[in-house]
């Protein structure tokens, strides 16, 4: 076997094992995914422990207020998952996966999460046959990084919002089911709980210019008395 042969397989190697393994804990209460290349609240109800609402469960209004006004892990732009909805032609209630309402949608963030990261079976499979052990659903992950089994906090058993509003209703809006693994929709005015994502990883925090300023001039100046020594 030839060098370049044997480095395209360990390449196809890497590769495939980075695509399998694609949450990763990155301390901190965030979890991020390389895949989708979105960072998550480790704590799925975050809104309750920070002390920011009672039990967590907002209208859509103050869903979207809240993780609008998040501050963690450096990361300022967190919003809601969003639903990435395909327009009328998916609004069918099949649950083959290509219907934005009904089950094994994977289209949308949080269906990826439910169905594709944390391995959960929907209450109905692709062929719509009811499965019973959805009820054994778990919220742990095996960490991409060390191999360690991770467990998302708080994960309520119950509907999550939504980033968007149903086109056609817009007093209704998006939201998944994280015990049964349903995408459906509901009047904005309810209370349902909140799960805040941001884009990228939030852990990778770019050095300040004023750091990088500083380091530099130290570099400069170390230059400079090592020509006088």
């Amino acid at each position: 076997m030839n060098l370049f042969r044997l480095t395209s397989l360990l390449c196809i190697g890497l590769f495939a094992l980075s695509a399998q393994a694609a949450l990763h804990d990155r301390g901190n209460g965030l979890i991020y995914d390389d895949v989708k290349n979105l960072t998550w609240l480790k704590d799925a109800n975050h809104a309750k422990t920070s002390g920011y609402d009672a039990d967590g469960k907002m209208t859509w209004h103050e869903a979207k207020d809240w993780a609008d006004q998040l501050v963690v892990g450096g990361g300022t732009e967190w919003r809601l998952p969003k639903a990435n909805p395909r327009g009328s032609a998916a609004l069918c209630g099949d649950n083959d996966g290509g219907c934005d309402l009904g089950y094994n949608n994977i289209n949308s963030e949080m269906g990826y999460m439910f169905y594709t990261n944390l391995e959960n079976q929907g209450r109905y499979d692709s062929d719509n046959n009811y499965q019973s052990n959805f009820s054994s659903n778990d919220n742990s992950f095996v960490d991409g990084t060390n191999g360690e089994t991770v467990e998302i906090e708080n994960l309520q058993m119950d509907f999550y919002w939504l980033d968007e509003e149903l086109w056609c209703f817009n007093y209704s809006a998006w939201l998944f089911n994280a015990e049964d693994g349903l995408q459906y929709h509901h009047i904005k005015d309810y209370n349902f709980y909140s799960w805040a994502v941001h884009d990228g990883d939030v852990s990778a925090v770019p050095v300040p210019a004023a750091a990088w300023l500083f380091a530099s001039a130290l570099i400069a100046l170390a230059g400079v008395k090592r020509r006088h020594c």
